[in-house]
């Protein structure tokens, strides 16, 4: 996604109007890029930074500046205030790399606006806290150990199993339970189906064919832009017919839909990101994302299906530089998903 930043002089001076004035004025000078003397300004300033650049950092400012304002602390960059920035983001939940990405902000204003400070102080800071940030950031690889395909397709046809149990006070279904038996189905079709978010989210009733077991995703939802059929195991079909056929009706689907919200909207691919993050940490104490089921996926392929070389490759459909590959892909990746699932059902 592209985004304009306005790089006019006047866009400029409104990114730091609530600064002091001989801050604001340093920016402004170091930023204006008619400025024939740009190359001796201090490092990091003037004609080499980006527009967003230059509007992240000088917005990371002016939260500092608005903090010290209401701590009753001066209005300048020091070891105080930026003190009371960590503390207002860790206050808001803000993450460690991103209270990171804050201290280098500032570091790089203070490079422009006070460029005779020594700013050691603050680059030390900064690379403290980026070696904790490391430190605590969860491996790919520790997902995947702690959660396995296997009991991602468990909790997502037990939750489905679950509320077709459960005694209903009404002939339709409170959207709670609706709204469980779509995550779970969510959970079950994804790690069989391991598709990116995009695709799982505009997937529609007609490219389900309860008949031949077989979803089709098309060419425009999916990153290679190439169309995509998958089987669909034997155990799902009845879940699915179920939330076709008599779910989506009861609660007013729109149209095709196929994932809805309260009263039949459309779900988006955020309500099911966030619906699917809950419900794993919940009972899988792993938040997983649906990239993360594609590499479960992945992992089980490899591990079970050995004897099909591009097995993961396959089931996920990632493009190869070995153009002797191609005619190999649409065939194997069917194989494989059919072997994939029978080992996993």
């Amino acid at each position: 996604m592209n985004i304009h930043i306005d790089a006019s002089p006047a866009a400029i001076a409104a990114g730091c109007r609530t600064w002091p004035e001989h801050q604001q004025a340093a920016w402004i000078a170091a930023h204006d890029v008619r400025n024939e003397f740009d190359d001796l300004l201090s490092d990091g300033a003037g004609r080499s930074w980006k527009p967003v650049t230059r509007y992240t950092v000088a917005r990371v400012y002016t939260r500092l500046l608005a903090i010290a304002d209401a701590e009753d602390l001066s209005p300048e960059l020091s070891p105080a205030t930026v003190r009371a920035l960590i503390g207002d983001a860790q206050m808001r939940g803000c993450r460690l790399s991103t209270i990171v990405g804050y201290v280098w902000a500032l570091f790089r204003v203070g490079r422009v606006i006070a460029p005779d400070d020594d700013f050691s102080w603050l680059a030390a800071a900064g690379r403290r806290l980026q070696t904790e940030a490391e430190r605590h950031t969860p491996r790919k690889s520790a997902t995947l150990k702690q959660v396995s395909a296997e009991e991602v397709w468990a909790l997502g046809i037990g939750t489905m199993t679950d509320c077709l149990s459960a005694p209903q006070p009404h002939t339709v279904w409170s959207w709670r339970c609706v709204q469980t038996y779509r995550d779970g189905l969510y959970l079950a079709l994804g790690i069989v189906v391991p598709e990116r978010r995009r695709a799982l989210a505009a997937l529609r009733c007609p490219a389900i064919d309860l008949e031949a077991a077989m979803v089709r995703f098309a060419a425009v939802d999916r990153k290679t832009a190439t169309a995509a059929d998958y089987p669909l195991p034997p155990a799902l079909l009845p879940f699915l017919s179920t939330w076709i056929h008599d779910i989506l009706p009861a609660h007013g689907a729109q149209d095709d839909t196929f994932w809805i919200g309260k009263r039949g909207r459309p779900a988006g691919a955020p309500a099911l990101y966030a619906a699917m993050r809950k419900m794993t940490a919940q009972k899988l104490s792993v938040s997983l994302s649906p990239h993360r089921l594609r590499d479960l996926a992945a992992t089980f392929a490899v591990e079970r299906i050995p004897e099909i070389p591009i097995a993961a490759q396959s089931v996920l459909d990632h493009r190869s530089a070995d153009m002797t590959r191609r005619y190999q892909r649409t065939a194997s990746q069917i194989l494989a998903g059919r072997r994939y699932q029978a080992a996993i059902d």
